[in-house]
C-alpha cells in the first residue's frame, strides 16, 4: 500500500505540462527537425539548378552563333536569358558586356563587367573588354592600362599585344610599340598577327623593306582585308620593287566583282598603285585600260584622273590628257594638277611662253608647288638656259624625295614626259 508521500509524488508526475513548457519543447523539436530540408527537396533543387545551368549553356551557344552572324540583338537576348538561368556564371556577364559595347551601350557594358568581376572573374579577357570600353569612352590612358593588364595575365595572346601596341602608337609612344612587337614576335615564334601589326607600323614609319618582309611572312592573313594587300604593295612600291608590287596588288584589281571591295578609298588607292606600277614598267596601254575601268566605277577618284593624265602625257595623247584634266577638275577643282597638265601640253605643243605664264600664276597661288618648279626647270632647260637648275634645287629644298627633281639633277636634261611625283 502506497504511502501519502508516494501518492503525492505520483500525482506530480501525472500532472500535465504548463503551456510555456509545451511551447519550449515544440520549438526545440522544430530547431532539430523541422528546419532541415528533406532529402527529396534538396535533390529536386539541385536538379533544377543543373537543368538551368544546361539551359544557360545552350543560350550561350546560341549567342555565340548569333555573334558570328553579326546578329547583335539576337545575341544580347540569348545572353540575358543565360544570366537569368545561371546568375552565378561570370562568363555570361562578360560576354554580355562585349555585346552591349558593340551596340554602343557603354554604361551597361561597364556594369556587366562589374558583375562579372564580383562573381570572381579576374581573367585577361575581362581586362581586354574593359579596355575596349575605356577606349570607346575616350579614356585612352585607362584603355592602355587595361590592355596592359590583359597582356600581363596572358602574354601569349596576340590580340591583347596588338591592342597595347595600337594604344602606344596612339599615345605617340612609337618606339615603345616597336620594341614590344620585336620582343613578342621573337617570344611567340614569329606570330603572324604580330608580324602583320609590325608590317603596318613599318609602313607608317617609312621602313618599307621591313614592312615588305613582314607582309610576305604573314601567310593567308594578307587576304583577310584588301587593306593588308594594299599596304604590302605600297611598301614594295616605295622600295622601288614595282614588278613585285604589281603582282601583290593585282588580285584586288582583278577581282571578279569589284563591288566586293567595300572600302572605296582602299580600293581606289590599290587600283591606282597597281596602275602606277604597270605604267612605270612601260605597259601604258594596260595601265590606261585598267584605270579607265576603275574610273567608270568610281568617277569621283581625283587621284585616278590625275594618274590618267600622266599616262596619256607619257603616250603623247595631249587631247586625251586635257580631257582627263577636265574630268578631274570637276571632281576636285582646287587641285593644281589640272593646271600643270595644261601648262605641259602648251609647252609640248610649242607654246612655251604660255606654259611659263600659266606656271608662274600657279606658283603665285601655291608657292611650294614642287611639280610646277620642276616643269619650269624642264622648259628652261629645253631652251638651253643654265638657270634651269635652280628650279630643281628649290624643289628639292621643299621635297628632298622629289623623283622628278632628283632625276633632272642627275642627268641634267629634260625628258619627253615628267616623272611621277
Amino acid at each position: 500500500m502506497m504511502t501519502s508521500r508516494e501518492i503525492r509524488a505520483a500525482g506530480r508526475k501525472a500532472r500535465p505540462m504548463g503551456a510555456r513548457a509545451a511551447v519550449a519543447v515544440s520549438l526545440a523539436w522544430m530547431l532539430v527537425v523541422g528546419c532541415q530540408t528533406p532529402p527529396h527537396h534538396r535533390q529536386r533543387d539541385e536538379a533544377e539548378k543543373n537543368l538551368n545551368r544546361f539551359r544557360g549553356q545552350a543560350k550561350f551557344r546560341i549567342a555565340q552563333q548569333a555573334v558570328q552572324r553579326w546578329q547583335v540583338d539576337e545575341a544580347e537576348s540569348a545572353l540575358r536569358e543565360a544570366v537569368t538561368l545561371a546568375p552565378d556564371e561570370p562568363l555570361y556577364y562578360r560576354s554580355l558586356a562585349s555585346c552591349l559595347l558593340e551596340k554602343g551601350e557603354i554604361a551597361a557594358a561597364a556594369a556587366a563587367c562589374d558583375k562579372a568581376e564580383t562573381l570572381g572573374d579576374q581573367s585577361a579577357a575581362l581586362a581586354y573588354v574593359r579596355g575596349m570600353i575605356a577606349q570607346r569612352g575616350g579614356r585612352d590612358d585607362d584603355a592602355l592600362g587595361q590592355y596592359q593588364l590583359a597582356m600581363e595575365r596572358d602574354g601569349n595572346n596576340a590580340d591583347y599585344i596588338v591592342a597595347v601596341v595600337e594604344s602606344l602608337v596612339a599615345a605617340d609612344r612609337v618606339d615603345d610599340a616597336w620594341a614590344l612587337l620585336d620582343e613578342r614576335i621573337l617570344a611567340l615564334d614569329l606570330n603572324p598577327k604580330l608580324l602583320l601589326q609590325r608590317a603596318h607600323l613599318a609602313v607608317l614609319l617609312g621602313r618599307n623593306e621591313q614592312a615588305a618582309n613582314d607582309f610576305a611572312a604573314v601567310g593567308d592573313l594578307i587576304d583577310t582585308t584588301p587593306w593588308h594587300r594594299e599596304q604590302y604593295g605600297r611598301a614594295l612600291m616605295r622600295s622601288g620593287r614595282h614588278a613585285d608590287a604589281a603582282r601583290v596588288l593585282e588580285p584586288i584589281v582583278q577581282s571578279s566583282n569589284a563591288a566586293e571591295i567595300t572600302e572605296q578609298v582602299v580600293s581606289s588607292s590599290a587600283v591606282n598603285g597597281y596602275v602606277t606600277c604597270v605604267m612605270r614598267a612601260g605597259d601604258l596601254p594596260t595601265a590606261e585600260s585598267k584605270l579607265r575601268a576603275h574610273l567608270d566605277r568610281i568617277a569621283d577618284d581625283a587621284d585616278g584622273w590625275r594618274l590618267l593624265c600622266e599616262i596619256r602625257l607619257r603616250r603623247g595623247d595631249y587631247p586625251g590628257a586635257l580631257a582627263a584634266a577636265r574630268s578631274g577638275s570637276g571632281v576636285a577643282p582646287m587641285r593644281p594638277d589640272w593646271t600643270l597638265v595644261q601648262a605641259y601640253v602648251d609647252w609640248r605643243r610649242g607654246d612655251a611662253a604660255r606654259a611659263v605664264e600659266v606656271l608662274n600664276a600657279l606658283l603665285a597661288r601655291h608657292p611650294r608647288q614642287v611639280e610646277a618648279m620642276c616643269l619650269l626647270g624642264d622648259i628652261q632647260s629645253g631652251r638651253g638656259d643654265a638657270a634651269a637648275g635652280k628650279w630643281y634645287e628649290s624643289a628639292l629644298q621643299i621635297d628632298p624625295k622629289s623623283e622628278w627633281a632628283r632625276a633632272r639633277i642627275g642627268n641634267g636634261s629634260e625628258s619627253d614626259s615628267p616623272p611621277s611625283g
